[in-house]
């Protein structure tokens, strides 16, 4: 296993919160609620797109007080999101988003807590693995026969959440689907089909392997393209995801043990 530079990735993590040094707290004192009663409210995007994904930028530098504060922003918008059942707020796009959206928010609050200090909730990722392919397998535009990476891109995210969740037999039977996945997404399911196949007997090749496919999608400016078109990711979720698993399944070797953020967070950043 390759032995990390300590700066290798964390250069450009600097220069994107940089970016936005003087505008966190304008950022944090934003009413995230403005446009609350929004027809066309999406709510998912208020937890990850407004708060989590923030979260992640800062922690990544190593600015845990504002990383903190937009964790805990991700716990509160999706708490009030849970209690008023927005996800199927009727007249919205909520209701076509369910329950993507639902599996969404769960989620991004569990890692939220997670990565706070609290437990790891395997029982949430579990639920949004299944929510997550529930959605792309039957409400999905193209669920009858997968053509686009928006659609791709939920389904893989439900393998990630049934090998983080440990439900090995859930997500050996996801990886086997005959919906086409491709580029990345298929690039992907060859992977965690190699993972589940293999544990606990995993070689150094495909701990080999794996470095390789952490290398690239931990490159804050990594886009995958398809031909001239850009492929649909949510690249830094998919970056903490492959950190997680990577700590669980091959520097832990003991899937059962909770994930340690610190050590996630210095392997996704570095």
């Amino acid at each position: 296993m390759r032995k990390y530079d300590e700066t290798y990735y964390y250069h450009k993590h600097a220069r994107r919160w940089r970016r936005l040094r003087n505008d966190w707290s304008t950022i944090l004192a934003m009413n995230i609620y403005k446009s609350w009663d929004s027809p066309i409210l999406m709510p998912e995007s208020l937890v990850e797109d407004s708060s989590f994904s923030y979260a992640l930028e800062c922690l990544l530098y190593g600015d845990r007080e504002n990383g903190n504060a937009f964790l805990n922003r991700t716990i509160e918008v999706a708490d009030r999101i849970l209690a008023e059942n927005r996800c199927l707020w009727e007249q919205t796009l909520a209701t076509t988003g369910y329950p993507r959206n639902h599996a969404i928010i769960q989620r991004d609050r569990a890692y939220a807590k997670w990565l706070l200090g609290g437990d790891f909730d395997r029982d949430v990722m579990k639920s949004c693995a299944r929510q997550l392919v529930e959605w792309c397998l039957t409400k999905a535009n193209d669920h009858e026969h997968f053509t686009d990476a928006f659609t791709m891109n939920y389904y893989v995210q439900g393998i990630r959440a049934a090998i983080i969740a440990c439900d090995l037999d859930l997500a050996g039977e996801l990886v086997r689907t005959k919906q086409p996945l491709l580029g990345l997404h298929g690039h992907q399911r060859d992977l965690w089909r190699k993972l589940i196949d293999m544990y606990p007997d995993l070689t150094d090749e495909f701990d080999g392997e794996f470095e390789t496919f952490f290398d690239l999608v931990r490159d804050p400016d990594f886009q995958e393209r398809v031909g001239k078109a850009r492929n649909f990711i949510i690249r830094d979720i998919l970056a903490l995801e492959t950190g997680i698993i990577r700590e669980m399944y091959i520097i832990n070797a003991s899937p059962h043990r909770n994930p340690d953020p610190e050590n996630v967070l210095a392997a996704v950043a570095r």
